[in-house]
């Protein structure tokens, strides 16, 4: 409260106490919109330099022992070793757990406590109390120095959607979580972010505009299945999953030729005691040119749900208890995502019947 008086701000969110964390309903009003609550803040105050006792070292006099490493290279010239935030914070607990990563990839502006350091961390640039900045060394309209590690967190928003959805997947399922049904919630804020850039939907993790492409994700080590959640998404698992490019090397090259011509599945989501429905709305298509998803092409050809052209009619598709799907044409088969199973491994039902 010190700090946020001292920098001049009125008001202050600090999540244990702004969310009713024994109402379930207040609990899951707040998760649903912490993306805007990061991304609208003016400024993130991270506590990263070890447990929660660590707190904001260097705001009371005498709380911190600041040391720079200096090596004199003449009379008149000293050289200082200076390292980047991320170097200190991956040694953290901050940095370890999942419900920190919304914290630090959705907001716009932190203040970051490490180290006895403090940096301040924005989507341009990274800088260090120690370190003076000329005001004016700014070069063509961009900062022309940054204290910036090449695979530091705020670079990911530079690539390409896909890219920042795969890298989020894979760095958040690293870290760790108290409890484990909390998975989705702590990805939401995140899921949101990435379906402004992806234009997609998302189902329990997975991007439906890709979706074929999303369940691509292989086990970085041996899986724990969390119960109750759908086996056939990586968030049902316990541990860290990756999205290797051996696995995703045919369709990367142009990611919608591959969804329209290589894949075949038509995917339905099925939840307790409702009927089937499509995992793909049609109502995003995903990116444009290559990169596009799913999509219905308005003129042309007749096309199946997923945009793939129909051919000869199969059969008639049903699910184990009777209820009719649609027609299957060419190579096309019915998949069906249960979003809370019993299941091992790959628990997607794909059924066909000739009826």
């Amino acid at each position: 409260m010190g700090l946020t008086k001292s920098l001049g701000y009125k008001y202050l969110w600090v999540d244990s106490v702004c969310i009713i964390q024994d109402d379930k309903e207040d609990w899951d009003a707040i998760v649903d919109v912490m993306d805007a609550v990061y991304n609208l803040a003016a400024l993130t105050i991270c506590a990263a330099g070890g447990d929660s006792s660590f707190g904001t070292r260097g705001i009371v006099n005498n709380s911190r022992q600041f040391r720079q490493t200096l090596i004199r290279y003449n009379e008149t010239v000293q050289l200082m070793v200076s390292h980047p935030a991320e170097h200190f914070i991956k040694h953290g607990v901050w940095d370890s757990r999942a419900w920190t990563f919304q914290e630090h990839l959705c907001s716009r502006r932190l203040l970051i406590f490490v180290h006895d350091r403090v940096f301040y961390n924005c989507r341009q640039s990274i800088m260090c109390e120690d370190i003076h900045m000329e005001k004016d060394s700014v070069a063509g309209g961009q900062q022309s120095w940054s204290l910036e590690m090449r695979d530091a967190l705020g670079r990911l928003f530079s690539e390409n959607p896909l890219r920042q959805y795969t890298k989020c997947v894979q760095l958040f399922t690293r870290r760790h979580m108290t409890k484990r049904s909390d998975k989705l919630p702590a990805f939401h804020a995140i899921a949101t972010l990435l379906s402004t850039n992806l234009s997609s939907e998302f189902q329990v993790g997975l991007p439906t505009s890709y979706l074929n492409f999303a369940l691509l994700w292989t086990p970085s080590a041996s899986l724990r299945w969390i119960p109750d959640f759908p086996s056939w998404s990586w968030s049902g698992w316990d541990d860290a999953i990756q999205y290797s490019y051996p696995t995703l090397e045919g369709a990367l090259v142009n990611i919608h030729d591959w969804l329209a011509a290589r894949t075949w599945v038509e995917w339905y989501v099925v939840t307790p005691h409702s009927e089937p429905a499509l995992a793909w709305s049609g109502e995003k298509t995903g990116l444009t040119g290559r990169w596009e998803g799913y999509a219905q092409p308005s003129v042309g050809l007749s096309f199946s749900t997923y945009g793939r052209t129909k051919q000869k009619v199969l059969g008639t598709l049903r699910t184990a208890n009777g209820i009719w799907l649609g027609q299957v044409y060419g190579q096309g088969i019915i998949g069906i995502l249960k979003l809370q199973c019993r299941l091992s491994f790959n628990s997607a039902l794909i059924l066909l019947s000739s009826g």
